[in-house]
């Protein structure tokens, strides 16, 4: 067989924001068929800058989006805080839990503020071959559990053509990873 009919696979996988890119892109390219998506939110986030700017380390972009796509932003769910409360929010966390990743009050107060609106929700049923989510019930970023399952429900009620596998586990923090003592 010659090298340009042999079947061609693609594969996707990322963390956090990178996992959220990584849902995204495949939604939408049937032509990736392996989606490994770690801590990843189910609905695309407003943009944000990391730096330094008036003494934050990171902030949200006003009326731009997460992702983009032909020159196009994506709709987006915006944080309810801006700058820069939006990272004073984060430091009062990492400080209050000893945390220096802890910023899920500012996604969990964001969600309240404003209930997400479905074109801002990922269409995962439109992934196509394999998809792995994994999270964990500890992760003090943002809830990827919570993400996650929701993912879960919406696959169960709509029709799609993707081999999903959930891992959440109680214990793993954003990073999924073993905590040492």
């Amino acid at each position: 067989m010659a090298e340009s009919q042999r079947e061609q696979k693609i594969g996707i996988a990322g963390a956090s924001t990178t996992g959220t890119l990584a849902l995204t892109a495949a939604a939408m390219f049937p032509e990736i068929t392996l989606t490994i998506a770690m801590t990843p939110s189910d609905f695309v986030w407003q943009g944000f800058m990391q730096g330094k700017k008036d003494g934050c380390k990171e902030w949200p972009v006003e009326g731009e989006s997460l992702f983009s796509y032909a020159g196009k932003p994506l709709p987006y769910m915006p944080f309810c805080y801006q700058h820069p409360d939006y990272w004073h929010c984060i430091a009062a966390e990492s400080k209050r839990t000893g945390d220096m990743v802890n910023s899920r009050k500012l996604f969990d107060d964001s969600e309240a503020a404003h209930p997400i609106e479905p074109e801002e929700y990922i269409p995962v049923e439109n992934i196509h071959g394999k998809l792995l989510l994994i999270g964990a019930e500890d992760d003090v970023l943002w809830d990827a559990a919570r993400y996650i399952h929701r993912m879960e429900k919406r696959l169960a009620e709509k029709p799609h053509e993707c081999e999903v596998e959930t891992a959440v586990y109680a214990h793993g923090t954003h990073f999924v990873s073993r905590r040492e003592c």
